[in-house]
């Protein structure tokens, strides 16, 4: 075991407190700047309006579109509990629990990442709360699912949340006996121009019991992850996962 894989944890929190600095530093520099705002186009806030009423109208047939699809592919209205771990032992190990609601075009998602590094004095940890508070299900067949999300992700060494974005597609065979996934995430922090995380992953699951409208899959994937562009981790990932539609 190489001491540079032992300190993975310390070299993220490290990396997350130089951001730290680096960004309140920006915040004073910044501060004594002033922005003026000079509206001379009254005129156009009825088209804001009609634009935004427009939008919401054809965002409401989507949506009634969408959940009239829920019969014939019960995903489409459901609640996902994903009690998933992710190892590369013996140098590190993830606890990445999470609970996804699916409405129609809309999703919620909220994830608990908590990274585990065995140290001599014990443990090391790093952890973020990742919630992609909207999400939108533009492709909702039976075999596939295509959403994109916004969020943020909060970690705790820096107590600081950024904004986070998601991509990610599905895949169901054999009436959803099988299933296969991919996604993407990637935070941003505005300020200082770093990118707190990338993280990828890919999944299959096999369906190994049913009872009403409740299923449940064996998970196994694999994930990388990348901290501020320095630090990497990356390893399996597998767990149980829980499927109840409407």
């Amino acid at each position: 075991m190489t001491p540079a894989l032992r300190a993975q944890v310390e070299k993220i929190k490290q990396t997350s407190h130089e951001n730290a600095q680096e960004r309140s530093s920006s915040g004073r520099s910044s501060s004594s700047a002033s922005t003026s705002f000079d509206d001379g186009s009254g005129g156009n806030w009825g088209f804001g309006a009609w634009l935004i009423g427009e939008t919401i109208g054809q965002v409401a047939n989507w949506q009634a579109y969408k959940l009239r699809k829920r019969f014939a592919n019960p995903s489409v209205v459901s609640l996902e509990i994903m009690p998933h771990l992710g190892i590369n032992p013996p140098d590190y190990y993830l606890a990445m629990p999470r609970v996804r609601g699916n409405w129609g075009l809309f999703s919620t998602d909220f994830r608990y990442n908590l990274l585990i590094e065995p140290a001599v004095e014990g443990y090391r940890s790093f952890r973020t709360l990742d919630w992609q508070i909207l999400q939108l299900n533009l492709v909702t067949t039976r075999p596939v699912t295509f959403r994109v999300g916004t969020g943020f992700s909060h970690e705790s060494a820096a107590r600081r949340a950024f904004h986070e974005s998601t991509f990610a597609l599905e895949g169901r065979l054999k009436a959803d006996q099988l299933g296969w996934g991919a996604e993407y995430r990637v935070s941003k922090d505005y300020e200082t121009g770093a990118v707190p995380r990338r993280e990828f992953g890919v999944r299959g699951q096999y369906q190994v019991w049913e009872r009403g409208k409740t299923r449940g899959y064996l998970m196994l994937g694999g994930f990388f992850q990348r901290y501020y562009g320095r630090v990497n981790v990356g390893g399996i990932q597998g767990g149980i996962t829980l499927v109840m539609n409407n």
